[in-house]
């Protein structure tokens, strides 16, 4: 049994949307959804969160006076001493058994502490990565692309420095090992759960990201304009507790090990997009922002010997790299036969040729692994 704990202070219709998508998720491993009402002003929010309790589908914690997000948290984490917790912000949207693949990821090693999902907002499973103007928007819905994450990414993890609090499986073991979150230095949320994540690893315990679950948060909603005062007050006392932070931040970013996750991603969107469809039109790196918009093409810049792939007008594509040829050919040919690409259809001959001198003399498999014709049809 887990207990899915989920801290609650207003915010009526994002707070019931994440409660609905709980519970209506269909995951196989047991669970007890807890909600702690930190004393929300909102009566008719309390008056929802009373008639669910009264209907048993939720556990209800109510706080006398408001008492900040890591106290409410603590409080819930210690309802039931022998189950693991998975903490989850009340402006989250969960889908399918998200909860059984965290759940595996949390247990892929012995040492595992926390997993955290891929998310469009941006924490360190951070996906697109690259931050798009406004909320980022998919061309598919967001149970979709969890639900394409579950299947390209699958059992897919890697190891980090430390995860964020919006969507976290928390091993019992590791809370029996080194306590619960530091409400006296982060009484009001921002920062505890990286303070635990580090006094984790101190303990020699590890973290993961998961490549196969997706949760949309629908970021800052939790704390509103409180966000960038708390961040800031955040930032100076975690610094004064751990000052190796920058260190690893800088060395984070460097290795940025969750790539080779976004990318299986990238490339699955890309596939869909694609349909059935074998072969892609190959254009220069000049002409491919003209493409038709949200049509998956081939980029070749001469210049560089690079061949790579753009969907035009798609800025949630950035993880989409472009090869150097013939050094990574190996890798540009597998990602033409995961797509199903057995033909480029080069808009000037030019680059036909261009392309058959970088590709075509190389011996046995290590040639280019499509067809290259011309825009007029003619195959090389």
């Amino acid at each position: 049994m887990l207990d899915v704990i989920v801290p609650i202070y207003n915010q009526r219709e994002l707070a019931l949307g994440c409660l609905a998508s709980v519970l209506e998720a269909r995951s196989a491993l047991p669970y007890e959804l807890v909600v702690v009402d930190d004393c929300s002003p909102d009566e008719t929010l309390r008056a929802d969160l009373a008639r669910m309790a009264q209907e048993g589908r939720i556990t209800l914690l109510r706080n006398e006076a408001n008492l900040g997000f890591t106290k409410s948290v603590n409080r819930g984490m210690r309802l039931h001493p022998g189950r693991d917790v998975l903490l989850l912000n009340s402006d989250t949207v969960v889908h399918g058994d998200w909860l059984d693949r965290l759940h595996r990821a949390a247990y892929s090693g012995p040492r595992v502490a926390t997993a955290n999902p891929l998310t469009n907002a941006s924490h360190i499973g951070s996906y697109p990565y690259t931050r798009v103007d406004g909320e980022v928007r998919f061309e598919i819905s967001d149970a979709r692309l969890d639900a394409l994450a579950a299947t390209v990414n699958r059992g897919r993890h890697v190891r980090v420095q430390n995860t964020v609090g919006f969507c976290l499986y928390i091993r019992r073991q590791c809370l029996d090992d080194i306590g619960y979150f530091d409400d006296h230095h982060f009484p009001r949320g921002y920062g505890e759960e990286t303070d635990f994540c580090y006094r984790a690893v101190k303990a020699g315990w590890q973290h993961v990201v998961t490549g196969d679950v997706f949760v949309r948060h629908w970021e800052g909603q939790s704390f509103g304009a409180k966000k960038i005062k708390l961040m800031a007050n955040m930032m100076a006392v975690f610094t004064s507790l751990h000052p190796d932070l920058a260190r690893h931040d800088q060395r984070f970013a460097v290795m940025d090990p969750i790539r080779p996750l976004r990318f299986a991603l990238d490339l699955a969107r890309v596939g869909l997009l694609l349909g059935a469809r074998n072969e892609l039109d190959c254009l220069p790196r000049t002409q491919a922002a003209t493409a038709a918009a949200g049509v998956p093409v081939a980029v070749f810049d001469a210049a560089a010997g690079t061949l790579g792939l753009q969907v035009p007008g798609n800025a949630t594509l950035p993880n989409l790299p472009a090869y150097a040829l013939p050094r990574e050919i190996a890798a540009c040919n597998s990602m033409l036969a995961k797509l199903g690409v057995t033909r480029l259809i080069c808009a000037n001959p030019s680059d036909v040729e261009a392309l058959s001198a970088l590709t075509m003399g190389l011996p046995g498999e290590l040639g280019l692994g499509a067809t290259l014709a011309t825009a007029q049809g003619n195959n090389l």
